[in-house]
């Protein structure tokens, strides 16, 4: 050791060639140690082959029993422990080769079940697809058929309409000139809120006693005892000429012995005269009358030709007829009569004021004369006095030409 650190020690401050040189040495003698092993193991080997080739050999060099136990105990160790590590070797190449087989198999399985639900979900799409287009064209088709079925009721109706013209009711009347046995009636109640109900009495003279009942037809109000509605009929034997059968009776028994709703009001009724403008500069009028008039609040509008308004004023609280005059310049108007509240347009008409007039032409200027009075003074001087002086200027004139003239007669 001393030997070898001393070595070591001239060794180091010598040139790195040396030092590679003695690597160089240390390798050599690690190879040659390698070498004598395997030279030993070799012969190891050859030696027990040999022992086992030659049984009387191995008999008679048999080494002791203890030595030999103990070697045979330390080959089982050896033996057994290269078992467990190739054991433990291949079953973890095992395990490495499972867990990458499970992982492929779980990637292809992953991938095929994507697949799968890409697969599905574009199935399911294409069938909700497919599904949403048949309802469309269902409901468009019962959309079609239901307009078709209603356009032909529509012209149907029309038709019957034209044809038949209005739909006859339950009750009926029956026909004067055939016999019948039984007649349909209204028989009064007593009940303001149902005033009638239908009966089916035996046809005979007093129609089995109904024709007692000959109060008045029943309306809102009314305080007596109401008569029942009887058509005529005959029977054998007569005819009955009936009962309350004025034409509001048969409305009653037309609608099966019910009230009929009332009539509604007739709409109100408008009539316009316009009157073209008489003078330059001045105004038309129009002259309105309503009709049918119904107690309510109507507002009159009239506009103008741009939709402006002209006129406004509020009729109310009248009942039949009621008229006005409104003054306009010329122009086209619209006269409307509506309910006020709520404004529903109940009649409208056009009408126009006509153009004025043209002005009249300028009048001459009239120059004014003055002319003397009959009897009087006041006007009569001035204009005396004024022709007084005409006249002594004149005089005056004549009396210097004549003087010219005499001076030139001397003269010659």
């Amino acid at each position: 050791m001393h030997s070898r650190k001393g070595l070591a020690e001239r060794h180091e401050g010598r040139p790195e060639s040396f030092q590679d040189n003695q690597t160089t040495t240390e390798d050599r003698q690690r190879w040659r140690r390698t070498l004598a092993a395997i030279a030993i193991s070799a012969l190891a080997v050859g030696g027990m082959s040999a022992l086992v080739a030659s049984p009387a050999a191995a008999d008679e060099a048999t080494p002791p029993a203890a030595a030999t136990a103990a070697l045979q105990g330390a080959g089982e160790e050896n033996a057994k422990k290269a078992a467990d590590e190739a054991a433990a070797a291949a079953a973890a190449a095992l395990q490495a080769t499972e867990e990458e087989n499970a992982k492929k198999a779980a990637d292809e399985a992953a991938a095929a079940a994507a697949a799968a639900l890409q697969a599905t979900e574009a199935e399911n799409a294409k069938k909700a697809a497919d599904e949403a287009a048949a309802a469309a064209a269902a409901a468009l088709q019962a959309t079609e058929a239901e307009n078709a079925n209603k356009a032909a009721e529509e012209e149907s109706s029309k038709k019957a309409e034209e044809l038949d013209g209005p739909v006859e009711l339950f009750l009926v009347p029956p026909d004067p000139n055939v016999e019948v046995d039984k007649v349909e009636i209204c028989h009064s109640t007593g009940s303001h809120q149902n005033p009638y109900v239908i009966n089916e009495p035996a046809a005979d003279g007093d129609v089995s006693g109904h024709a007692d009942h000959d109060g008045p037809i029943w309306f809102p109000g009314i305080e007596e005892e109401w008569g029942d509605i009887i058509p005529p009929f005959t029977y054998d034997g007569g005819s009955f000429p009936g009962l309350n059968w004025s034409a509001e009776g048969q409305a009653i028994f037309a609608n099966d012995c019910k009230i009929p709703p009332p009539a509604p009001p007739a709409p109100p009724v408008l009539s316009l005269t316009s009157n073209a403008c008489p003078v330059h500069g001045g105004t038309g009028t129009v002259t309105y009358s309503l009709a049918s008039l119904q107690n309510a609040t109507y507002r009159v509008t009239v506009l103008n030709s741009q939709g402006g308004t002209a006129h406004s004023q509020l009729v109310s609280g009248l009942t039949g007829t009621a008229g006005g005059s409104i003054a306009l310049p010329p122009g086209n108007y619209t006269f409307q009569l509506a309910e006020n509240d709520p404004f529903v347009v109940l009649a409208e008409q056009a009408f126009t004021i006509g153009a004025c007039p043209a002005a009249p032409p300028a009048p001459a200027p009239v120059v004014p004369v003055k002319t003397l009075a009959a009897t009087g003074t006041e006007t009569a001087g001035p204009l005396m006095a004024g022709g007084m002086i005409m006249l002594l200027m004149g005089g005056a004139a004549l009396i210097a030409a004549n003087r010219r003239r005499w001076g030139t007669s001397r003269s010659e």
